[in-house]
């Protein structure tokens, strides 16, 4: 029987898609391959390497270390898979959708709650549950801010716009206009939740829904 490897020398032979890395780097907020590689303590021409099909014999990617930084998944980030999430966001959306509907947080959903209220609470909400992976640094990103723009909101001292929760929104997988509105029921549609999934890859990977809509009309002839 095979031996089964598990050093890190081996799972670094692992190869992170270019394609791939591209957009991710485009989901987050169009990063420069310089930003991108300031997290992993690199230049920006490892990361051009890194996405380069050409570049085989060089230094790969640090898979582990993205997977842990963004919380993708090992077989997205390898092209092998069409689900991007890890399954440790998956839990995080699961968790934060059942915190939002319990009665400890009502209040939110109320009109006098403001979008700001709403942000300053999940981002609380998500440090407590996935520490981890929702590191400041990581939350900086997700809102759109940096350090002390976001310690100002965070800190009663600013307000959100629509720049800072849109991709918080999208990353928890939660209505855009819940955040403006506070509309439980947006919170507690599940109708679409066996195919939510599906949905968020096929726009991370650019497919717009008109071309959706084309492609269920097809699938369905």
């Amino acid at each position: 029987m095979a031996k089964r490897e598990s050093t890190s020398s081996s799972a670094d032979d692992r190869r992170v898609s270019p394609r791939r890395l591209r957009e991710l780097r485009q989901y987050f907020g169009n990063l420069t391959q310089g930003q991108f590689g300031a997290w992993f303590g690199v230049e920006q021409a490892m990361v051009s390497q890194w996405e380069s099909e050409g570049e085989k014999g060089k230094r790969p990617a640090p898979i582990r270390e993205i997977v842990q930084a963004f919380g993708v998944s090992v077989d997205w980030l390898m092209d092998l898979s069409p689900f991007m999430w890890s399954y440790q966001v998956t839990e995080l959306r699961n968790h934060i959708r059942t915190y939002l509907l319990g009665p400890d947080v009502e209040w939110l959903h109320l009109p006098e709650a403001t979008p700001t209220d709403r942000f300053r609470q999940l981002v609380s909400e998500c440090q407590a549950a996935a520490p981890g992976m929702c590191t400041d640094r990581f939350l900086e990103l997700l809102s759109n801010t940096d350090e002390a723009t976001l310690e100002a909101i965070l800190g009663e001292r600013s307000s959100v716009d629509h720049t800072h929760y849109s991709r918080l929104a999208n990353f928890l997988d939660l209505p855009l206009v819940w955040f403006r509105n506070g509309d439980r029921s947006l919170i507690n549609d599940t109708r679409l939740e066996p195919y939510r999934q599906v949905i968020l890859d096929a726009v991370a990977r650019g497919i717009s829904p008109e071309k959706m809509a084309l492609l269920v009309e097809a699938a369905s002839a």
